[in-house]
């Protein structure tokens, strides 16, 4: 236990004896009680320091909840930092896929094309949920951001080679399944946008820091 935590349980319990000895004489005086005995003293000690130990107990739970999470902020903020390389290369690569995409909406296109998008996300080197978990602590659901977008991109690579093999898709089908993919693409973009740009401001902040 630090100096600074004795300190503040002892005043604390001396603030509570304080309060209690003066209620007790107040009611003594008020209603004329007969002076307490000896052994009442020793319960009504034995009662305070029940009641300080528990005051000192919630202070320390307290105190070593915030010392964890302070230290799981730093410690998300340094991973945050060191990811904010790998989120950026794969917000260029998921962009440039989901212009891919867009361009598919403008007419019909050869099932290879869908073949050539599917791959162009196979390219991209994600992140695992081990290096997210860290991350849990940052504002703005983060870390589960950057694993929705993971998910909706493997669904969307998994969803184009499945067009790819199907050669027998009308037009009016592939512009349909095309507009799907295309919403999802989006929103995995911005998912990894705003995460990234939680880990750029964590980057910063250490810098800082540092400084």
């Amino acid at each position: 236990m630090k100096f600074g935590e004795r300190v503040g349980i002892a005043i604390m319990s001396a603030w509570g004896l304080f309060a209690i000895h003066q209620g007790v004489n107040a009611l003594m005086k008020e209603h004329k009680w007969v002076a307490l005995t000896p052994s009442d003293w020793g319960t009504w000690v034995g009662a305070i320091g029940t009641v300080a130990t528990l005051i000192g107990t919630i202070y320390l739970a307290r105190t070593e909840t915030r010392m964890r999470e302070r230290n799981e902020r730093t410690i998300a903020r340094l991973h945050g930092a060191s990811m904010t390389p790998k989120i950026e290369n794969a917000l260029i690569g998921v962009a440039e896929a989901a212009t891919m995409l867009h361009l598919a909406r403008a007419g019909d296109r050869d099932p290879a094309y869908y073949s050539k998008c599917a791959a162009k996300l196979d390219e991209i080197e994600f992140w695992s949920i081990d290096d997210i978990t860290p991350l849990a602590p940052l504002p703005f659901n983060t870390a589960i951001k950057l694993a929705e977008a993971v998910s909706v991109v493997h669904s969307v690579g998994r969803t184009l080679k499945l067009m790819a093999s199907k050669r027998m898709l009308s037009p009016v089908e592939q512009r349909t399944q095309v507009e799907i993919l295309s919403k999802l693409i989006k929103r995995a973009v911005d998912h990894i946008d705003e995460a990234g740009r939680e880990c750029r401001l964590a980057a910063v902040e250490m810098q800082l820091n540092l400084e």
